[in-house]
C-alpha cells in the first residue's frame, strides 16, 4: 500500500499488516497497533502519537523524520531499524537496543531510556534533554555535541566514547564512568559528578564550572587543560 497525508486515529490496528507499506506524512493518533507487522515499511515524516505498540514488528523498516510522542518501545530492539533523524519526545525506551545504530540528530526530549544500550552507536548531534539515562551504555560511541542538558545519568557507562564539544550541563550523575573518553570542549557547567570516574580522559578545554564532585576519580587525567570554575559567572549566577 502507498500511503499519503493519511490520518488514522483512535483506531485498533491491533495485528494489522502493513509489508513494505509506503508512508509519507501520514498520522497514526492514538492507535492501537499491538502485534503489527510493519517490517520493510518506509516512512517519511509520520506521526505515532500515543500509540500502542506492544510487539509491533519494524524490523528492516526505513525511519526518517518520524515522531514517536509518547511511544512505548520498552526492551524493543531496534538493531534491524534504520532509523534517520527520528524524535522519541516523551517516550518510554528502557532498556531499548541502539547498538550501532545511527541515531545521528535523533532525539530522546524527557523520554525514559533507562539501561537502554548505545554501545558503538553513531549519536552525534542527538538530543537527549532532560532523558532519564540511569544505567545506560554507551561504551564506545561516538557522541560529539550530542546534548545531554540537566539528564539523569546515574551509573551510566560513556566510557571510551568520542564526546568532543558535548554539552553535559547541569546532569544528575551519581557513579557514572566517563573513562578513556574525549571531552574536547564539552561543557559539564553545574554537574553532580559524585563517585563518577574521569579516568585517562581528554579534558582539554572541558568547561567543569561549578561542578560537584565526591569521590570523582581523576587518575591519569590532565585536569590542568580544562576550564575550572569562572568566579565572575559563579558570583553571577548567585546573585
Amino acid at each position: 500500500a502507498k500511503c499519503e497525508n493519511t490520518n488514522l486515529v483512535e483506531g485498533n490496528l491491533s495485528k494489522s499488516h502493513w509489508h513494505k507499506a509506503n508512508f509519507m506524512q501520514c498520522s497514526f493518533i492514538k492507535p492501537n497497533l499491538s502485534g503489527s507487522d510493519f517490517s520493510a515499511t518506509v516512512h517519511f515524516r509520520s506521526n505515532f502519537i500515543e500509540p500502542q505498540l506492544h510487539d509491533i514488528n519494524l524490523n528492516e523498516a526505513i525511519l526518517e523524520l518520524v515522531l514517536f510522542q509518547a511511544a512505548d518501545f520498552s526492551d524493543y530492539d531496534f538493531s534491524k531499524v534504520v532509523i534517520k533523524i527520528c524524535q522519541f519526545r516523551e517516550s518510554k525506551l528502557p532498556r531499548a537496543n541502539f547498538f550501532g545504530r545511527d541515531v545521528t540528530q535523533c532525539g530522546f526530549m524527557n523520554a525514559d531510556v533507562t539501561a537502554a544500550n548505545f554501545s558503538h552507536a553513531k549519536a552525534d548531534k542527538t538530543l537527549f534533554l532532560g532523558a532519564k539515562l540511569a544505567g545506560a551504555r554507551f561504551i564506545n560511541a561516538s557522541l560529539e555535541q550530542a546534548l545531554f542538558n540537566g539528564s539523569i545519568l546515574e551509573q551510566a557507562d560513556v566510557s571510551g566514547s568520542k564526546m568532543i564539544q558535548a554539552q553535559l550541563k547541569e546532569i544528575k550523575a551519581q557513579g557514572p564512568i566517563f573513562a578513556d573518553c574525549d571531552l574536547t570542549y564539552a561543557d559539564f557547567s553545574l554537574a553532580q559528578l559524585m563517585r563518577a570516574d574521569m579516568s585517562r580522559s581528554i579534558l582539554l578545554r572541558t568547561n567543569l564550572h561549578e561542578i560537584y564532585e565526591d569521590e570523582t576519580k581523576w587518575s591519569g587525567t590532565n585536569r590542568q587543560v580544562a576550564l575550572e570554575t569562572d568566579a565572575k559567572r559563579a558570583k553571577a549566577e548567585k546573585f
